[in-house]
């Protein structure tokens, strides 16, 4: 994906010329920093353009020789686009109609959008549902800085010194309550991150927050028989799917694969477009998981890799969590486990790597038909982590209080889905895309602003009992629903058994015994994996962090923010037993230590080279 930073100018009183020379002078200094720091992972040098003509607007665009991502103009208008490259389309088919910016026709995909309009001075940015690539901006006394990359923002908002670069306690705060933020905060003090469904719009050097502009909306009416609600969502799939490899030129397509849905559904949708798919399973072959894999890769005639994550290279758990910091544009992990292993490892640079992402299509966050008050305000709770302190609880309830207040809803079960469609969709995989996207073509067709649409569009429960999914997924690859999910995994609208009116006749296939591997030419078995030993929820590793964490210059910091006796706990582990409260498990109290371990290297500020 192409990354761009541009600045607009707040100096009216300078000419035209004067103001590209300083919007050049600060875009190199800014770009020269955060590639210094990041690495020159493109290979390729940025282009500066001022297609604002100087007075309203300059862009550095750097990326991958193969990519297009260039910048658009067509007489008064102008566009540029990072992930997909819709540029064109964007001028084509987004107008101003009165104040409004609108699509004329829609324009989907997976995109960030930069739109220019030269006439009135005004830039608009905006990015699809669920975000990919999100906007993050910042102001001085000179300039708007956007970027679809915080650090960048960070860079030019300190002028390029990495030393006066600050780092946000609010994100802090979220990290340790989600593991991403929710709110338009970044982990930078002064950059922002805009939020779902508004634009940062521009104009004669002014900046404000607007809606999203209208018209990605699915033209599924709102009573539509389930066949029908079934054939939106197979067909924005199956589109999607075609828009995601548009401009892919790489030699292989990595698809990780499982035993679930997500994963049989990504499988169909690219069996017929003709790339060099190979799935990638991370296991052993006795797994369950592993051994679904191979029947649906089997029956889609794709070759299965079986192997472990390849570790990265530094020799100190702190140095390769360091990396995956920085490499992730100063965002920790949202699985801080995850910190200890390379990215998206394809066979090749430039090769595509492809997995689900929280589909919306599946209701988000919302499990079950109906909610009380009670059990909604619960299951709303439960998004954050039970470790933190009073403060940030309290923090994360006025929070509740204020976005339910404000976001007006049918039933209170879609508050579950919007907290999945606006928040943990996009903001959740911030980090990991920005990673991947080091040595890997991101191609998540599930995360598109279509699919997106039709999910708004079908009712809570069409989505929760996973009908249409059944149904669409009926529709892509039929044989799919002949094979059993791992772990015991089953449909919504199937828990209490055969429903006689969808699946029945394929129901018994899918609920038969998994069978036992069978190796093969089509299935690589890495060797590797005889020795390997995954290590990141081991007791060993997790009293190692403890230490850390308790002897850190910054433990009184983290102490602060959490329960006390999570912190006794990790005290208590650092020299003996891992104590499990009532409420948690060894697991889970694992996972909390690993996100306050990746906080602490984050606060640290090490990976910035300080």
């Amino acid at each position: 994906m192409a990354i761009f930073l541009l600045a607009i100018p707040k100096t009216p009183g300078l000419d035209a010329e004067a103001r590209m020379k300083a919007a050049k002078t600060v875009l190199s200094e800014s770009f020269d920093a955060y590639s210094e720091l990041v690495g020159n992972h493109y290979e390729s040098e940025p282009e500066i353009k001022h297609p604002g003509g100087g007075a309203s607007a300059s862009i550095l665009v750097w990326k991958r020789t193969s990519e297009q991502n260039s910048v658009q103009t067509k007489k008064d208008w102008w566009a540029f686009t990072a992930g997909q490259d819709v540029a064109e389309e964007i001028l084509q088919k987004v107008a101003r109609r009165g104040k409004a910016l609108e699509y004329v026709e829609p324009v989907w995909g997976s995109y960030l959008s930069v739109f220019g309009e030269r006439y009135v001075d005004c830039v608009t940015v905006w990015n699809t549902i669920p975000a990919l690539e999100t906007a993050h901006f910042a102001e001085t006394d000179e300039f708007t800085f956007v970027s679809n990359r915080p650090l960048l923002v960070a860079m030019a908002l300190a002028g390029g010194d990495v030393s006066k670069i600050e780092l946000s306690d609010s994100y802090l705060n979220q990290y340790l309550l989600f593991g991403f933020n929710i709110d338009d905060t970044s982990p930078f003090q002064g950059v922002s991150t805009l939020n779902a469904d508004t634009a940062l719009q521009i104009r004669n050097g002014r900046k404000s927050i607007i809606p999203v502009p209208n018209g990605l909306k699915s033209s599924l009416p709102k009573f539509h028989s389930e066949v029908e609600g079934a054939l939106a969502l197979q067909n924005a799939l199956t589109d999607a799917a075609t828009r995601a490899f548009k401009d892919f030129k790489g030699d292989g397509v990595q698809l990780r694969m499982s035993g679930g849905k997500d994963s049989r559904l990504l499988l169909g949708m690219m069996r017929d477009l003709g790339l060099p798919v190979y799935g990638l399973t991370f296991g052993r072959p006795t797994d369950e998981e592993t051994r679904v894999a191979q029947l649906l890769c089997r029956e889609a005639n794709v070759p299965l890799e079986i192997t472990a994550p390849k570790s990265s290279p530094e020799s100190t758990v702190a140095e390769k969590v360091d990396r995956t910091i920085v490499m992730s544009d100063g965002l920790p992990a949202s699985e801080p486990h995850t910190s200890l292993y390379e990215g998206s490892s394809p066979r090749k640079p430039g090769d595509a790597i492809t997995l689900g992402q929280w589909p919306l299509m599946k209701g988000g966050q919302a499990k079950k038909f109906s909610y009380s008050d009670e059990t909604l305000y619960a299951a709303l709770k439960r998004q954050s982590a039970w470790i933190v302190g009073e403060e940030l609880e309290s923090w994360y309830d006025e929070f509740l209080d204020s976005w339910t207040e404000d976001t007006p809803v049918n039933a209170g079960i879609e508050y579950l889905y919007l907290f999945a469609r606006n928040f943990r969709s996009g903001r959740w995989l911030q980090a990991h895309i920005n990673l991947y996207d080091r040595d890997a073509y991101i191609a998540y067709p599930i995360a598109d602003s279509e699919v997106a649409a039709v999910s708004d569009a079908l009712s809570m429960t069409e989505k929760v009992s996973q009908r249409t999914l059944f149904s669409a997924l009926g529709g892509i690859w039929p044989e799919a629903l002949e094979i059993p999910l791992s772990n015991k995994g089953s449909w919504k609208f199937e828990i209490t058994g055969a429903n006689p009116a969808l699946g029945y006749d394929t129901y018994d296939a899918r609920h038969a015994e998994i069978p036992e591997y069978v190796p093969g030419e089509d299935m690589f078995v890495d060797p590797a994996l005889d020795t390997y030993r995954a290590k990141e929820y081991t007791e060993t590793l997790g009293r190692e962090l403890a230490r850390e964490l308790i002897d850190s210059p910054h433990a009184e910091i983290l102490k602060a923010k959490v329960k006390p006796e999570f912190w006794s706990a990790i005290a208590d582990f650092r020299e003996g037993t891992l104590q499990i409260p009532e409420n948690s498990s060894r697991r889970e109290m694992l996972k909390y230590i690993w996100r306050l371990y990746v906080a602490n290297r984050w606060l640290a500020k090490d990976w910035m080279g300080k």
